[in-house]
């Protein structure tokens, strides 16, 4: 039989035990793994702010070559420093050779004579055909090119291969020597650019007077 007059135990106290044994253990817990050798320590450390540094790209460079041209010729040929060579430009018309009234050039002084003649006559042939004759020079020669176009190359050329024909093959960079006698000197001549619709011819001379 129950004693129904026994008084129950009072266990209000036990959560506030339980709670208590709890933090006991997880403060032993936490000083055994605080002091042991497997210890873990966390330190955070700001990131560093990034420096960007951006500079232009260098230029390109650029190689220019040039390539070498057939070189010589009259262009390269200088008469300063008290040299004894002239230059002369001239520009001669055309006239009918058949007629009797050429013009002529005359090299030592690079003047055009008008229907009189001179060193070479320059015209017409009967067949219309603009050309370059021999008339009071000594020797008049093609064997010239831009290469070897000097004075000495015109005295040669002129001594060893005189042309007998008129020049009918006028074209720009026509290259030609001409030799006005053994008192006068010697013409290294180029033809400058085309003819003219009325058949102009456009000329340029270096002249070595004979020494």
């Amino acid at each position: 039989m129950r004693n129904k007059g026994r008084p129950k135990k009072d266990r209000s106290w036990w959560p506030v035990i339980v709670a208590a044994i709890i933090g006991a253990v997880a403060t032993v817990t936490a000083g055994l793994i605080a002091n042991g050798a497997g210890a873990l320590s966390i330190s955070v450390t700001p990131d560093p702010a990034h420096t960007v540094t951006v500079s232009p790209a260098p230029a390109p460079t650029v190689t220019v070559t040039a390539s070498p041209g057939s070189g010589g010729g009259i262009g390269t040929i200088s008469c300063t420093n008290g040299q004894t060579c002239k230059v002369w430009e001239p520009v001669v018309p055309v006239s009918n050779l058949a007629s009797g009234y050429p013009n002529g050039i005359d090299f030592p002084t690079g003047k055009v004579t008008l229907q009189t003649g001179g060193d070479l006559d320059y015209g017409t042939s009967s067949l219309g055909t603009p050309e370059l004759k021999l008339d009071q020079a000594a020797a008049v020669s093609l064997d010239v090119t831009a290469q070897n176009a000097s004075k000495a190359q015109c005295q040669t050329a002129t001594n060893s291969s005189p042309d007998a024909v008129p020049i009918t093959n006028l074209h720009t960079g026509l290259l030609f020597c001409v030799a006005t006698g053994s008192t006068s000197g010697i013409a290294l001549v180029e033809q400058t650019g085309p003819l003219t619709s009325s058949g102009t011819l456009p000329l340029k001379e270096i002249f070595w007077p004979s020494s």
